[in-house]
Formats: C-alpha cells, sequence, structure tokens
C-alpha cells in the first residue's frame, strides 16, 4: 500500500505509480486532494497503462484555492497535467 497524504499532484502519482509497476501495489491512499477531474485523469491513466490500483480518497479537505489552481493548470496543459 502507498499512502501519500495528499503529498503528490497528478503528474507524482502517476510517476509513483509506474515506478512501482512490479511491486504488486494494491492500494494508493490520497495522492492528492479529493479532486473529480483529476481522479478521472488518473484512473483513466491507469486503465491505459495496466496498473490496476485500488484509489482510497475523503480523510481530509483541501482548500478551495489549492482545487481551483489544480484545475488552471490541468486546462493549461491537458498532456502534463500539474
Amino acid at each position: 500500500m502507498l499512502d501519500a497524504n495528499n503529498g503528490y499532484n497528478l503528474n507524482l502519482a502517476k510517476h509513483g505509480r509506474a515506478e512501482t509497476a512490479g511491486c504488486g501495489i494494491f492500494w494508493l491512499e490520497e495522492p492528492f486532494h479529493k479532486d473529480a477531474m483529476l481522479y478521472r485523469d488518473l484512473r483513466a491513466w491507469l486503465h491505459q497503462q495496466r496498473l490496476a490500483v485500488l484509489i482510497a480518497d475523503g480523510e481530509g479537505q483541501a482548500s478551495p484555492r489549492l482545487v481551483q489552481w489544480a484545475r488552471r493548470a490541468a486546462r493549461r496543459d491537458p498532456v502534463r497535467h500539474l
């Protein structure tokens, strides 16, 4: 299991999961603050990469300013995201 405690952004979550592909990671907890758009992107990427993992979230509440910043960054650069 991996618990990021909301310490990753979308790119770090993807990178971390790719780097642990051979480790049998079962659970990724709170990779970043909860945001539906970012989680949809992560789930689509995981499916595309065939990297199965359960995602748990919901312990913490992100600052609305942080969520707005993440959304703006994802819209600005749809390939790289955060």
